[in-house]
């Protein structure tokens, strides 16, 4: 069973994890290519915006991998990561970075209480934080403000749409706009 899955915004490039197999798919879904076996635990994967490289998050960080080889972008213990839009933001315990294959790694903002990270799919400045609280950065992840109107608390998932959240908790499922009220 795949424990985890992404898929490049074109639909046609996608990764799998299958226990500690990282699998690829470049033909829209007809086959499946092994990609590597991993030693470390894998947690997450995501894959660029081109659908050309992919993404790994395991207990030893964060590094591309290709041709069964795991190259480094991130030593350390890593939280989370999701791609939003050319970069690769990664959540840590001293805050979030960013990574591109032209700049490499550079520090984004500071520690935020959070568990995963989510990105709009129109553009990389809207950055949710999801943690016990839900926090936003309209700044690509510079600056943080925890979100105080919504509707429920203990946060369990978050969808962006292009002009509101659906937020998802024990009690229901919520919309609530982007920004918050002033």
């Amino acid at each position: 069973p795949l424990s985890a899955l992404a898929v490049a915004p074109a639909g046609a490039d996608l990764a799998a994890l299958a226990g500690h197999r990282l699998l690829r798919r470049r033909d829209g879904g007809a086959s499946w290519s092994l990609l590597a076996v991993l030693t470390a635990r894998p947690r997450a994967i995501e894959i660029s915006a081109d659908g050309h490289d992919v993404y790994l998050l395991d207990d030893d960080g964060v590094a591309i991998v290709a041709h069964r080889q795991r190259t480094p972008i991130f030593d350390g213990r890593a939280y989370h990561l999701v791609r939003c839009g050319d970069e690769l933001l990664i959540l840590t315990a001293d805050g979030v970075y960013a990574w591109r294959a032209d700049r490499g790694l550079e520090p984004r903002g500071t520690r935020v209480p959070a568990r995963s990270l989510a990105c709009a799919a129109a553009g990389a400045a809207l950055v949710l934080a999801l943690g016990s609280d839900l926090s936003t950065s309209f700044d690509g992840g510079r600056t943080w403000r925890a979100r105080d109107d919504l509707p429920a608390p203990a946060i369990d998932c978050v969808g962006i749409a292009a002009d509101r959240l659906w937020v998802g908790t024990a009690s229901g499922l919520y919309v609530v706009p982007i920004a918050p009220p002033p």
